[in-house]
């Protein structure tokens, strides 16, 4: 013990002596300025080690061309105006592939310096520039670049600034309509990040809501100037962000079909988090412990307690009541109060009063322990981030292949503006089956400044002016007539394909999976078994297909030996039911006397077939912790015919 307790005043030694040299500002701020340029150097070389760029990035330059307006696409300002201004500001005196390539490295560079303003209020400025570290290297972010991600996470920069300034605003509130120079920051703040990304926005909003309502809880005076502080910063953000109100609504009517407003499942969160923590889970986890201890320690009065609960819990609250739609991108959220809430230990306003007292062993181990394992992240996470971003390089960049600049710089020089084109860049193995050719119909809209129809998952474009569009072009190019809304999935090749029975997938994680798919059905003659005719080789040229009040529809017609018949496929939107029906014609003379039709189980389905004899049978597809996200019902029924 003699031993460790040397251990601990050399480090306290040490760190005061770091601390003692950072409190001249100067040198603390050249310091995170010299930091900030090392973490974006290192993140732009991988960046700039390949000629490619994500998908997300093209729709940036869709909003910076509707920003300049001269948008040929037709697909409206997909951002707000922050990002498309300062790519068309920087493209002025850059190439612009090289302007995209630097701003996701310059967003997290952002994301550093907005967490060591907001960690430095706190905490001594040594831990600040650490912590801070910690949280612009989480590996998610370094992927989430490489796709794209730069609004979100300008957003969440700027909302780390804007949290500081709320927070001493309301740490000496006042009443009146009178704003001092904070609180006017603090708006011009929450303004643009209102004009770099609506999920931010909204987020943040709520987490503002959560933080006032817990300062009301928890304060014994000052209530009332809380609001009257809190309205004079918010009102007049919210005022002039009311001219992206047309947008976000925009936006919340496709969100509608995917989930908005439901709850996500367990499964749906369990999964989540395992993706955004996907990699070194121990040491993520060592945090949490700390944070979670640090939680349970603070004392009802610390004017900490409100922002610090509201920035952890909120992310996690509109998960679990409103944004099945979203269940990952709440968690983008999370790494500053999980970091924050750890080396709270090393923060001597919080020790001194703020924090329930635990032994002073028990303390300074705590320290130590959050020393070591601040060291321990910043030795570990430049391999694991540089790691992660290599791998969603090869992933998202995948759809953008040699020479497809030069054909889109091709299509922009010899082409009309008023030309569209159709984009098809085949399935892709992984995220969704159709993204590559939605990121290429983005890159060439965006690039070539040339209208695209392009393959697609509906739900999974911003705007559901666009699912018309990617309908068509799924038909054109895969054959299929498809309908989504956002849960479901149904995709029915008919004439075309040998498996014309409809596939049915259902969402679980952002992504389709598929339930179950009716194989082709065949007409048999069980006096001759080897005698049968798949319907497939008698259905017709002619089909329709429909999507009206929300009810999809494929028909067509089949004709054979000895019958004739009526074939449609039924997808309604609101009951979310699937109907495949025959209705089947025979001659007299005909053989035939029974049909058949096989359903394809993928290994992700759980058949219960202790219903057969009643005609149906049940289905579920499970997932993280054993949970149904999924379930279904398939009931055979017949009219008229002989058993």
């Amino acid at each position: 013990m003699r031993f460790l307790g040397r251990q601990i005043a050399l480090l306290h030694q040490l760190t005061a002596r770091v601390e003692q040299l950072l409190a001249r500002r100067e040198v603390f701020l050249g310091l995170a300025i010299l930091i900030a340029l090392g973490l974006g150097a290192g993140w732009a070389a991988v960046a700039l080690s390949v000629n490619t760029v994500g998908p997300d990035y093209g729709h940036y330059l869709i909003a910076a061309n509707w920003y300049a307006g001269v948008d040929q696409s037709g697909e409206g300002p997909f951002d707000p105006p922050f990002v498309p201004l300062v790519i068309l500001g920087l493209s002025t005196v850059l190439n612009r592939i090289l302007v995209l390539q630097l701003l996701g490295p310059a967003s997290l560079v952002s994301l550093f310096l907005g967490a060591v303003f907001l960690l430095s209020r706190f905490v001594p400025r040594w831990v600040s520039l650490a912590g801070s570290a910690v949280v612009a290297q989480w590996q998610t972010y370094l992927e989430f670049i490489t796709s794209g991600g730069v609004t979100n996470l300008l957003g969440i920069a700027f909302s780390l600034v804007f949290f500081r300034l709320f927070y001493e605003s309301l740490h000496n509130p006042r009443t009146g309509w009178r704003w001092d120079k904070r609180e006017i920051a603090a708006t011009s703040v929450l303004l643009l990040m209102a004009s770099t990304h609506h999920f931010t926005t909204f987020v943040v909003g709520a987490t503002i809501i959560v933080w006032l309502v817990l300062q009301v809880a928890v304060t014994t005076r000052d209530r009332f100037a809380s609001l009257w502080t809190a309205i004079r910063i918010i009102g007049p953000a919210a005022a002039v962000s009311t001219v992206y109100i047309p947008y976000f609504l925009s936006l919340v009517t496709t969100d509608a079909q995917s989930g908005l407003g439901e709850p996500a499942t367990v499964s749906a969160l369990s999964g989540a988090v395992a993706y955004a923590w996907q990699s070194t889970p121990a040491l993520w986890l060592a945090f949490l412990v700390l944070a979670v201890v640090t939680v349970l320690r603070l004392r009802r009065s610390t004017s900490v307690l409100p922002m610090s609960i509201a920035l952890a819990v909120t992310p996690i609250l509109l998960i679990v009541t409103i944004l099945a739609s979203h269940p990952v991108r709440p968690l983008y959220f999370l790494p500053f109060p999980l970091a924050f809430l750890a080396v709270s230990w090393l923060s001597p306003d919080v020790a001194a009063g703020g924090l329930r007292p635990l032994a002073d062993s028990a303390r300074r181990i705590g320290q130590v322990g959050c020393v070591l394992l601040l060291a321990i992240a910043l030795i570990i996470l430049p391999v694991s981030g540089q790691a992660r971003q290599l791998d969603g390089i090869g992933n998202y960049h995948q759809f953008m292949r040699p020479g497809m600049l030069d054909a889109f710089d091709w299509v922009r020089d010899h082409t009309p503006g008023e030309a569209i084109l159709a984009v098809d860049a085949g399935s892709a193995p992984a995220f969704n089956n159709a993204w590559k050719a939605m990121a290429t119909g983005w890159w060439l809209e965006g690039y070539a400044n040339r209208r695209a129809i392009f393959e697609a998952n509906p739900p999974l474009l911003p705007f559901a002016s666009k699912w018309d569009d990617a309908r068509d072009a799924n038909r054109l190019f895969a054959g299929e007539t498809v309908f989504e809304d956002g849960v479901l999935r149904v995709a029915d090749s008919f004439p075309v394909d040998d498996s014309a029975g409809p596939k049915v997938y259902a969402t679980y994680f952002g992504d389709y999976h598929e339930f179950l798919g009716l194989a082709v059905p065949r007409l048999v003659d069980s006096r001759t078994p080897a005698d049968q005719f798949t319907l497939i080789l008698g259905a017709e040229a002619g089909f329709q297909r429909s999507l009206s009040k929300d009810v999809g529809l494929v028909r067509g017609n089949y004709s054979g030996p000895g019958f004739r018949a009526a074939r449609s496929m039924t997808y309604d939107y609101g009951s979310r039911t699937v109907s495949l029906e025959f209705d089947m014609t025979f001659e007299a003379a005909s053989a035939w006397d029974g049909l058949e039709m096989t359903i394809r189980i993928p290994p992700s389905t759980r058949l219960d077939l202790s219903h057969l004899d009643q005609g149906f049978l049940t289905g579920s597809m499970a997932y993280v912790l054993d949970s149904d996200p999924s379930s279904g019902r398939v009931a055979f029924a017949t009219v008229n015919l002989r058993h």
